[in-house]
């Protein structure tokens, strides 16, 4: 989906996964993920909608980045749990 879709509907898309992430999880997801983004585009706080901003323009810029980002360790967990997937 992430490479076919239009960019407002990943960035739903991963909107609704990090809801469902903890605030810890998600926590976790925004420090891996926002030191591989630039600093312009680095989302300022654990919202859902913010971070699925910065995840989505991330994907746009470079795909497989959430992939790269998260490749193993909690976030990947955490991520591959919220997407409904098996980590």
């Amino acid at each position: 989906m992430l490479r076919t879709a239009p960019p407002e509907t990943v960035e739903q898309a991963h909107a609704e996964a990090f809801a469902k992430l903890t605030p810890e999880q998600r926590q976790k997801v925004l420090a891996d993920l926002g030191s591989e983004v630039p600093e312009s585009e680095r989302a300022r706080s654990t919202d859902p909608q913010e971070m699925a901003r910065m995840a989505t323009r991330a994907e746009m810029r470079q795909p497989g980045t959430m992939e790269r980002t998260l490749g193993g360790g909690a976030g990947a967990a955490a991520w591959a749990a919220a997407w409904g997937w098996a980590a």
